[in-house]
């Protein structure tokens, strides 16, 4: 869980940062939860399975993380831009679902394995 906080940490740092010095602590904060929740979530979803189906995991973790990343910025600028909400609305959208994955992740690791 420890991951996904350090992202939403960072990513209200940055919604709701008075100053520079804070967004980019905010940005390191979010960069380090990113960069450590992709092999940390990769390695949970391969535990839940037998061997034979590893590399089916691998491939579609991939696709989605960068699904995830290719539709964040054109979501993003709609939100900003369309919706005339600033970039401080982008950022605060960040943090929630950061929080939803907090919740996802506590629930998945709550359940049993099959």
């Amino acid at each position: 869980m420890v991951i996904p906080a350090t992202a939403l940490i960072g990513q209200l740092l940055i919604a709701w940062s008075p100053a520079a010095p804070i967004a980019i602590l905010g940005a390191t904060l979010t960069g380090a939860g990113v960069a450590l929740g992709f092999p940390a979530l990769g390695v949970e979803a391969m535990k839940r399975l037998p061997n034979t189906g590893k590399g089916m995991v691998v491939a579609v973790f991939s696709t989605f993380q960068d699904l995830a990343f290719g539709l964040t910025g054109p979501l993003a600028g709609l939100l900003i831009v369309g919706l005339k909400t600033g970039m401080a609305a982008a950022f605060a959208l960040g943090a929630v679902t950061a929080g939803v994955a907090i919740l996802l992740l506590y629930r998945v690791t709550k359940a049993p394995s099959p």
